[in-house]
């Protein structure tokens, strides 16, 4: 083999390689917002496909629930919305903005954060707010080549009523939830206590951006969704992670 044709072969491997990379990046992308389809429809074994069970520390948290680890804790968070999806007057709309991929340099996981703009609506307790948020996401590839959920973590940035706006309304108590029609919904208990609660946004102080966006990794070594360069000294506990 002369060579030309090492190069050839060596330009060959790369181009390979890196078409590999983007159809990876472009799958995790397309997975992630497969399930925010399914999530804004309330379909339980949509959102539950597109995780891996498999993994013992498959996780979810949102918001204001604590940490849901392992295929039960999820798949009894994810069954909450069986219930929902029967309840009258309810709109549940989330929308990706933004979203930056890193995959590792191995090729087995990838992490993703993006913006999450929408909607809820519960007509039970006329309940209609405006919604944003930041989504951290854990993706690892399968043995046959399929990508799923590892670690979901949705952060919250604001829950304002429609009237009034995000500067002067946040909704942090839960009680659209709590009436008589809908106490029967959001019953799943988490397993593990809540690694960041909610640091709603406040017109008064400087805001806590978290997560940001992922560095280039080698490989996988762990949740990295609480990396902060930004420190704001007045947060508690700014010292924790």
């Amino acid at each position: 083999m002369d060579e030309r044709e090492i190069q050839l072969r060596k330009r060959y491997e790369d181009l390979k390689a890196r078409a590999q990379r983007v159809s990876d990046i472009q799958t995790v992308e397309n997975v992630f917002n497969t399930f925010l389809q399914y999530y804004n429809l309330q379909h339980a074994e949509g959102m539950l496909s597109l995780f891996a069970l498999d993994q013992p520390d498959v996780s979810i948290e949102e918001a204001y629930s604590e940490l849901f680890e392992g295929k039960e804790a999820v798949e009894a968070y994810i069954d909450q919305f069986r219930r929902l999806a029967k309840k009258r007057g309810v709109i549940l709309e989330e929308h990706a903005v933004c979203p930056v991929i890193e995959l590792a340099c191995d090729g087995k996981t990838a992490k993703l954060v993006c913006f999450a703009r929408g909607i809820k609506g519960v007509a039970a307790t006329k309940c209609q707010t405006y919604l944003a948020g930041r989504y951290y996401a854990d993706f690892i590839k399968e043995k046959d080549g399929s990508w799923k959920i590892y670690h979901l973590h949705y952060f919250m940035i604001f829950d304002s009523e429609v009237k009034k706006g995000f500067m002067y309304s946040q909704l942090t108590d839960n009680k659209e939830w709590t009436n008589d029609e809908m106490k029967d919904v959001f019953t799943a208990l988490a397993n593990k206590p809540s690694t960041y609660w909610p640091v709603i946004f406040n017109p008064k102080v400087p805001y806590d951006y978290v997560p940001e966006a992922p560095d280039p990794y080698e490989t996988y070594d762990g949740v990295t969704a609480l990396k902060r360069t930004r420190i704001l000294q007045h947060f508690w506990d700014r010292d924790k992670y």
